[in-house]
């Protein structure tokens, strides 16, 4: 039969790439019978929908496409065992899809989408009768039953599709079910009668399921879905030798792949950083795979050095966790598609109690007998680390030059067996990235820089990147006496007075260090005169965040608060210390040459004396108990023994979970298991409060260095007066193009059977986009970097 199509759908339909006898391919109108018989009404619709359309950006066909492309795995899947076991997924997407289509082609009448959804339950229950004839031929079941590891998918997915998508996901407004994407009873009866019959034959039944198992990645947006036998650079030793051991047998190898899907998934699913890879679920079973975010390595990124900080970032996060990397490989350093942000990939990840207890929190021979110069995980990350960024920047400024320019010594090198820098820096790296790289790569661990010094470093070297074209003029000011901080009213010596009459008996021995080398600056640039405003700036905002954070902490700490928050990095006083070393180096008005600016053999003092004590209240649960009255202290406590275990030697762990265990006897609900995203109060440095909504306060701040936006609730309950009465929206305001403002108005339709869906929301945004890109001729803009444009003196 002879079709007619519109000129859209003869640029973009996909007939090229399919068979003539398939539902998708332009010859045929209406429904097209397959013997599976889900969604051929849907697909026929669609079909029909596309062959009248007229869009330069073919939104329906594209759509279609799509969808198809989300299909295809079930389609294509010849077991039968695992077509049944996907149907719950594949129902979900076609309920789904269908409402999105609907949405788009602005479809409202609600007789018509219960046709379009009517048609789909039909044909859901018509295909149950291929299982029910499957599972009856003993041969054919056997066949598909295939080896152990095969047997384990199957039983697994079963269950999976059962426990995910038998109260549904979707709710919807129809007369007969709250939900028209759960299994039917007709599903769930045949499902529940081959798993019996598989695990009967198959002598295995499937255990618990992780809350992050996952089928498909079809949930997300900008994710990549990695196979682990592709990323054995990751694995452990062990795991690998068995893995390439040709007398293993692939029922072996499948077993090991899979215990590394679940050692790795485990670690990842507690992890969230900014600059830690997305992780949004993993599959143990047939070919164990990852989902997670969508990244690149960024070697030829402008301002690499900002992703390079970023990483730093994440690797500071990492160790906190009390984490390690069997190796950090250039491919670890990514930067995602999405924000443009470096991250660090978690793949690799292994407790460090598990590689290296000799630094572990609590071991008696972390300032005993172990020598100094010993290698450590920790300290072989840093390592590893940057001899990864030598071969970011080798690849992006060498490697690929031509032959006459390009310097060959380095043409041998590897990076898996490179563990030093070359003995003369090499061209293409200035001076500052060298400097950087050696603190890194220094040969003796006692010589390598602490990873909270460097990143304050590789930031600096960022914003110098960034900031490359700046050439401002240099305002001077009188003196620093005279100058009043706005936010506060007060001059910095007011303000340095009042901390040390009204705190410095709360001052730890950190903050002591802190407040004497302000003390010491300020002195100096009140001796100098007149001075740069920018430094002035720079030293009154340095002060101000000291006092706001012994504030913050003397107002609502307790002994124990104090003692716990210590022990990670986010709880110390590194970013002060580093922010006054780069003022005294930057400026030539300041001197650092006084005993009070060797700050980091006091730092280390007052660091292992806060362990001695916390280690002492940790030796009797009661003693500890009574040191607090506070929930938050627990909650604190229980963040350290739940998230940072690997960190603390086994027997200190075990320990604070004797404290924990006694608390909760006592009936301290803090105790109990902490959800994924607490993070404890220390970790997070308010800034300038930049919002100030009907319940929350809105600030920006900062996380293991990393910038966020931080939402405080107020007290109190919501004002009614927020609350908004039916309204219609403001006139359309001259900056919207036409396909924008038609996507306004779409989504703030008051009756909410009109509004349409975030399916089709997100899909119009996509081509949205698609048009904005041909209107500019597909020139796309630089990435900017928010940063304050600032000149050197």
């Amino acid at each position: 039969m002879t079709t007619t199509m519109s000129k859209t759908m003869k640029s973009f339909w996909m007939d090229s790439k399919i068979p003539e006898d398939s539902r998708w391919h332009s010859k045929h109108e209406g429904d097209f019978r397959t013997t599976d018989r889900l969604a051929d009404h849907f697909v026929g619709k669609l079909r029909d929908e596309c062959r009248d359309e007229v869009s330069e950006v073919a939104i329906m066909v594209r759509f279609t496409r799509l969808l198809k492309e989300a299909l295809d795995s079930y389609e294509s899947q010849t077991n039968q065992l695992l077509k049944l076991a996907d149907t719950g997924r594949v129902v979900t997407l076609l309920h789904g899809s269908i409402n999105s289509a609907l949405d788009t082609i602005d479809i409202h009448d609600p007789d018509v989408r219960e046709d379009w959804h009517s048609h789909l339950l039909i044909e859901r229950e018509d295909r149950l009768q291929v299982f029910k004839d499957f599972i009856k031929d003993d041969e054919q079941v056997m066949a598909a039953l295939g080896n152990k590891n095969q047997q384990l998918e199957i039983v697994t997915l079963l269950r999976y599709c059962v426990e995910k998508y038998h109260d549904g996901l979707t709710p919807f407004a129809g007369k007969d079910e709250k939900y028209r994407d759960k299994l039917t009873s007709g599903e769930l009866d045949t499902i529940a009668m081959v798993y019996d019959v598989v695990a009967q034959k198959a002598g295995i039944v499937s255990g618990k399921l992780p809350e992050w198992f996952v089928t498909s990645d079809h949930e997300w947006a900008w994710v990549s879905k990695a196979k682990l036998e592709d990323s054995k650079l990751g694995w452990e030793d062990i795991a690998r030798e068995k893995d390439a051991d040709e007398k293993v047998s692939d029922e072996v190898r499948g077993e090991v792949c899979e215990e590394v899907c679940v050692r790795l998934a485990s670690i990842w699913t507690e992890l969230n950083h900014p600059h830690l890879r997305k992780f949004y679920g993993a599959s143990y079973v047939g070919k164990p795979f990852v989902i997670h975010e969508s990244c690149f390595t960024p070697t030829y990124e402008k301002n690499v050095w900002r992703y390079l900080a970023n990483c730093a970032l994440g690797l500071q996060y990492v160790h906190d966790r009390g984490l390690v990397y069997h190796d950090v490989f250039p491919a670890t350093l990514l930067s995602t598609y999405s924000e443009r942000r470096g991250v660090l990939d978690g793949l690799g990840l292994v407790p460090r109690s598990r590689v290296d207890r000799s630094r572990a929190i609590g071991n008696s021979n972390v300032y005993g007998n172990q020598a100094d110069d010993q290698e450590t995980a920790v300290s072989f990350d840093v390592l590893r680390f940057g001899m990864a960024v030598f071969f970011l920047l080798l690849g992006a400024r060498n490697s690929n030059l031509p032959g006459a320019t390009r310097d060959k010594t380095f043409d041998s090198w590897k990076h898996k067996t490179s563990t030093r820098l070359p003995e003369v820096k090499p061209g293409f790296i200035s001076d500052e990235e060298w400097d950087i790289l050696q603190d890194l790569c220094a040969e003796s661990p006692v010589d390598r820089a602490k990873l909270e010094d460097l990143v304050f470093k590789m930031e600096l070297l960022a914003k110098d990147e960034a900031q490359d074209d700046a050439n401002q003029t240099q305002q001077e000011m009188p003196d620093i006496s005279s100058y009043v901080i706005p936010s506060y009213g007060s001059t910095v010596r007011e303000l340095l007075d009042e901390l040390l009459e009204e705190h410095e008996e709360d001052f730890t021995p950190m903050d002591q260090s802190v407040f004497n080398r302000l003390e010491d600056v300020y002195n100096q640039l009140e001796n100098a005169g007149e001075l740069p405003e920018i430094l002035v700036e720079d030293f009154s905002l340095l002060v101000c965040a000291f006092f706001q954070k012994v504030e913050a902490f003397t107002s609502d700490s307790s002994d124990a608060s104090i003692q716990i928050a210590s022990q990670s990095v986010a709880g110390q006083n590194y970013h002060f210390h580093h922010q006054l070393d780069h003022l005294v180096q930057t400026f030539p008005q300041l001197q650092g040459m006084d005993t009070v600016h060797r700050w980091q053999p006091t730092w280390d003092k007052a660091q292992q004396d806060q362990r001695d004590v916390f280690l002492e209240y940790l030796k009797n649960p009661s003693t500890f108990l009574r040191k607090t009255s506070r929930p938050e202290d627990i909650a604190m406590l229980r963040f350290e023994a739940q998230t940072r275990a690997g960190a603390y030697a086994p027997d200190v762990a075990e320990a604070m979970n004797m404290v924990l265990k006694e608390a909760e006897e006592r009936g301290i609900k803090s105790a109990s298991t902490i959800p994924k995203w607490f993070i404890p109060n220390y970790q997070v440095k308010l800034e300038k409060r930049i919002g100030d909504g009907g319940f929350a306060f809105v600030n920006l701040g900062k996380w293991f260095g990393t910038d966020v936006v931080v939402k405080r609730l107020k007290p109190g309950e919501v004002n009614e007066e927020s609350l908004k009465d039916k309204k219609t929206i403001p006139e359309r305001p001259a900056i919207f193009k036409d396909k924008e403002w038609d996507l306004v108005q779409r989504m703030c339709r008051w009756d909410p059977q009109k509004r349409i869906g975030i399916g089709a929301v997100i899909k119009i945004l996509e081509d949205i986009g698609v048009s904005n890109l041909i209107e500019t001729g597909g020139k796309i803009g630089p990435t900017k970097i928010d940063a304050k444009t600032r000149s050197k003196s």
